[in-house]
């Protein structure tokens, strides 16, 4: 099992990901001496996480669907574009 640091996974976060598939994890070191263990995860396995995931999901959802305001109309644009052009 290789050992990465924070840096690493954050500048070349597919060289760690490969590392942990070839080697069934990677390690990460962190500044504070914390360390976080990669391991791959088969499709046939589920995640603890997954129902937090489900119920942000529905929550993200949920913000899609909101109502906006209304878009301006065509004639407020061209006034816009005038004024910031500084006619």
């Amino acid at each position: 099992m290789e050992t990465f640091t924070v840096r690493d996974l954050d500048r070349s976060p597919k060289k760690v990901l490969l590392a942990s598939d070839e080697a069934g994890g990677a390690l990460i070191r962190s500044r504070s001496g914390k360390s976080y263990l990669i391991t791959p995860v088969t499709s046939s396995q589920k995640l603890d996480g997954d129902k937090a995931s489900k119920r942000w999901l529905s929550g993200h959802r949920h913000w899609l669907g909101r109502q906006f305001v209304k878009p301006i109309s065509r004639a407020q644009v061209i006034e816009v574009d005038r004024l910031v052009a500084g006619e």
